[in-house]
């Protein structure tokens, strides 16, 4: 079953937070800035036998976040968690999703995805950019750029515990209609990956991904770059489209971007040891595509305004049947 909540949770603190830059180092990050100590209740759930008693746990976990952190910052070199990470059971090999692709009765564009989020997110435009494309969300970006930045945070968890946008259209009333709502669960389930463009039309992924979630033929709606970061979702009818797509100017280093989701799996496992590579893929779709940005901003940043330019030239959203927003956010 197709979960609607993501298995770990985020700080409830959130809920009250005034808004600071806690990180000067890593000013773009979302709540993967955040301190989220782990539970030992979880560790003895999954770690049997357990051979960390509770304050040495904790003594654990807390310095691997501090190390997360430092490593984030520049301040230690990557590989610095491997210890900890070894003796909190979380740095075992990728664990991949056996499960197909759900399929979508019918595509849905970027800007009706952006749009249910927004009715959630009042504060999506603001938000999205630099949790999606990190540094270049202090320049002017092209509004494409944005409704495509929009639309990738529908599936991140942004409400505590651990609520994703996405799900409200498909659970409150008056719902969405029923090939929006299966869509949004196609999407959902569709991991993101920075993506290559194959002769034939195809998409092939730049990490490590389950062959169930690899595109088998062309794929709709890839624009002409040399790599794209997105969902690629499949159809009923056994087709596959590109959803939350953002082209990029250059192919980033898959060892970079690897290594980042590495780190970032770690993370989270202290959560819940039995969560999937293709898992994080899915609730941390922004931390893909801002890794990739921020590679591209250090290393190959002269062409990318300009393809994102070239991208958005022509392009209006297309007349569509808006589905009904919900009610009590219309009133708000």
């Amino acid at each position: 079953m197709t979960r609607l909540a993501a298995q770990w949770r985020l700080p409830m603190g959130m809920e009250k937070a005034w808004p600071e830059e806690l990180r000067p180092a890593d000013p773009f990050s979302g709540d993967e800035g955040l301190a989220d100590p782990a539970s030992y209740e979880q560790y003895c759930a999954w770690v049997r036998p357990s051979l960390l008693d509770a304050d040495h746990f904790r003594t654990l976990d807390d310095a691997f976040l501090d190390t997360y952190f430092k490593v984030l910052a520049g301040e230690l070199p990557w590989g610095s968690t491997d210890e900890m990470a070894h003796e909190l059971v979380i740095d075992h090999p990728l664990r991949h999703d056996k499960r197909p692709s759900r399929p979508s009765i019918a595509p849905l564009a970027d800007d009706v995805l952006c749009d249910l989020t927004e009715d959630w997110v009042p504060g999506l435009g603001v938000v999205a950019p630099p949790r999606v494309v990190g540094p270049w969300s202090m320049l002017d970006l092209p509004r494409r750029v944005r409704i495509a930045s929009g639309a990738s945070m529908a599936c991140t968890p942004l409400f505590p515990p651990s609520i994703r946008p996405m799900s409200r259209p498909c659970r409150t009333k008056p719902k969405a209609a029923p090939e929006v709502r299966s869509a949004l669960i196609a999407v959902l389930r569709s991991p993101a990956m920075v993506w290559t463009p194959t002769p034939d039309g195809g998409l092939e992924a730049l990490m490590p991904l389950a062959r169930r979630s690899r595109p088998e033929g062309p794929v709709a709606g890839v624009p002409d770059a040399p790599a794209v970061v997105g969902r690629v979702v499949a159809l009923v009818d056994g087709g596959w489209f590109l959803s939350c797509g953002l082209p990029l100017s250059s192919v980033p280093d898959a060892a970079v971007l690897t290594r980042r989701m590495v780190l970032e799996y770690r993370r989270l496992r202290r959560h819940d040891r039995r969560m999937t590579w293709e898992d994080l893929l899915r609730d941390r779709g922004e931390l893909v595509a801002r890794t990739a940005c921020e590679w591209l901003w250090m290393n190959a940043p002269d062409q990318v305004m300009s393809t994102w330019e070239r991208w958005a030239e022509g392009w209006s959203a297309a007349p569509r049947v808006v589905p009904p927003r919900n009610k009590r956010v219309q009133k708000a």
